[in-house]
């Protein structure tokens, strides 16, 4: 008889310690909840940077990023859902002639390839990691120090001639450069 109150017993404390912790699961999805679409959107995005107009070599004023004869950009961009769900990652490097494009080529240089999203909450977002390597004459290379940065929908443009959707990262002029070789 008293075996079966005590397993009465536990068995009231386990179910109580259950449905109390229930109530505490869906805090974070409560807050996805109230800024949830009725409808997600999934548009083609396009990313560009733009190449800071700065020395890699800050102390002596010399390597501008405009005149490395190569630069190759990588990284890669990842989405992530309200809630801290990741979901699809996409890898890129992409290379470009800085020492033979102009100065608004560069300020808006496409990095990687179009890509597609699904956006179905204020609170989704995407996550740029990357870094720049630039190669200058006498095999002399810098590489930047690593970027990062989170872009949400609101982040997203529209070119109004053609209609592209995109997002376009402006680095900081104080990025840090480090010389690796030459």
């Amino acid at each position: 008889m008293q075996h079966s109150r005590l397993y009465f017993v536990f068995i009231l404390l386990v179910s109580a310690f259950i449905f109390n912790n229930c109530d505490t699961i869906p805090e974070q999805n409560d807050e996805c909840e109230k800024t949830k679409w009725a409808t997600a959107q999934e548009p083609t995005i396009y990313l560009y940077i733009a190449v800071p107009n700065a020395y890699c070599d800050k102390v002596n004023n010399d390597y501008p990023p405009y005149g490395a004869e190569q630069m190759i950009c990588s990284g890669s961009i990842t989405k992530i859902y309200c809630g801290g769900k990741v979901s699809g990652s996409f890898n890129f490097n992409t290379t470009f002639y800085p020492i033979q494009m102009t100065e608004e080529e560069l300020y808006k240089q496409q990095v990687g390839q179009a890509y597609i999203f699904k956006f179905q909450n204020d609170n989704d977002y995407l996550v740029f990691v990357g870094r720049l390597k630039a190669y200058f004459t006498g095999g002399i290379i810098w590489e930047s120090e690593e970027i990062n940065f989170k872009l949400y929908y609101k982040d997203i443009k529209t070119n109004p001639n053609d209609f592209e959707k995109y997002c376009h990262i402006a680095l900081n002029a104080s990025l840090l450069w480090y010389r690796v070789n030459g």
